[in-house]
């Protein structure tokens, strides 16, 4: 029994096995046929997806142990955030990778009978998680919807001119 542990201390303890069950639980989340590519493969170039799963899963963990917040945390949640806002994942689905910490952190306690304390721990540190994520997510969701009404202004404007019903404006009014 390794009661009387911190939430830090046991990720430290505990690391390799919490890093491979958090980046499995990922890339199940994909579909089926997805994620054993997700995981398998850690070239950047190959496989940009699982990369970043995997750097954002050992860089989360790591501010976990170091107590790291604000824009360290954003910088290592907001790729995977932006890549599943990019490929249409729900606001809960896109965040629920943080849910799938708590659960491979609170198992491996229960397996090793770590104590309550680091599950209390860890549920405050996964609901700052969540509330950062959404953050993320939301902010990447309303560039995405900018970037598409540009794209539509841009679009508009040149089927009016094709049309002749607007002018090639030289600017020399």
């Amino acid at each position: 029994m390794t009661s009387g542990l911190t939430l830090s201390e046991f990720i430290r303890d505990n690391r390799d096995a919490l890093v491979e069950g958090w980046l499995d639980a990922v890339a199940l989340s994909y579909h089926e046929d997805s994620a054993g590519f997700i995981k398998g493969n850690e070239d950047r170039i190959a496989n940009p997806l699982g990369h970043a799963i995997r750097e954002m899963v050992e860089a989360v963990l790591g501010c976990l142990t170091e107590g790291c917040e604000g824009q360290a945390l954003d910088s290592a949640l907001f790729p995977v955030i932006q890549m599943r806002a990019v490929q249409g994942f729900s606001p809960s689905g896109a965040v629920s990778f943080v849910g799938l910490l708590r659960d491979s952190v609170a198992s491996l306690a229960r397996k090793k009978q770590a104590g309550d304390g680091i599950i209390i721990e860890l549920d405050d540190a996964v609901l700052g998680l969540m509330a950062r994520s959404f953050d993320l997510y939301s902010g990447c969701r309303e560039k995405i919807s900018e970037i598409k009404q540009e794209e539509l202004k841009r679009n508009l404007y040149m089927l009016l001119r094709k049309s002749g019903m607007v002018e090639l404006n030289n600017g020399s009014d």
